[in-house]
């Protein structure tokens, strides 16, 4: 689960809370929870604020969804059917 999501369900805010409260749009929070978008350096640092978070903490959740994310993109941690003998 998304760093952020996990932190707003653990404050028991909605969405549009958050948005408000960071004057953005409720789409954005969306996006950043269903990980379609990552945030700027600036409005990562603005939630891990917000939610209490260690901005250590976020840059390495980033950090390592990154790597596993390059990895999928090169094969590597998938499981693919072998290949059948030809023989």
């Amino acid at each position: 689960m998304n760093i952020f999501k996990k932190a707003r369900r653990k404050l028991g805010v909605s969405q549009q809370y958050v948005a408000d409260e960071l004057d953005t749009f409720q789409s954005w929070v969306s996006d950043v929870e269903k990980e379609k978008i990552n945030p700027s350096l600036y409005w990562a640092f603005e939630m891990a604020e917000f939610y209490g978070i260690n901005f250590q903490r976020v840059g390495e959740y980033y950090s390592r969804r990154k790597r596993n994310d390059s990895r999928e993109d090169q094969g590597e941690g998938k499981i693919s059917p072998q290949a059948e003998d030809e023989s």
